[in-house]
């Protein structure tokens, strides 16, 4: 949803639509359910997390999938954040659902 600061509730048009059939047409899994969405500073991607199909999904500004890339769940039991580090570290991080909460680091590839 798009909010302006200065308005009491969300716009009525959303300022992106992204598209749910290729997502799940690459995750074969229908609840993406996402708990994050992060724009990419470098690419201006959007990276839009799903805890429930343990996977982070890449998205143009104009809503496009550009790829999916899959966590591991036994590493990643429940993503619920994403943040680049200044060195451009991906950093993910995980509710403890049962365990102790994680944060893991993915650097960039060069």
């Amino acid at each position: 949803f798009e909010w302006s600061p200065a308005g009491i509730r969300p716009s009525d048009a959303p300022s992106i639509s992204i598209p749910l059939a290729p997502i799940v047409q690459r995750l074969g899994h229908r609840a993406i359910y996402p708990s994050e969405l992060l724009r990419d500073p470098v690419t201006g991607h959007l990276l839009l997390l799903s805890a429930r199909a343990h996977a982070i999904i890449e998205i143009t500004a104009a809503g496009e999938v550009v790829g999916v890339a899959r966590l591991r769940a036994r590493i990643h039991r429940q993503a619920e954040a994403l943040a680049f580090g200044r060195d451009g570290t991906l950093l993910v991080g995980d509710e403890a659902n049962g365990a102790r909460a994680t944060l893991t680091g993915y650097r960039p590839v060069r």
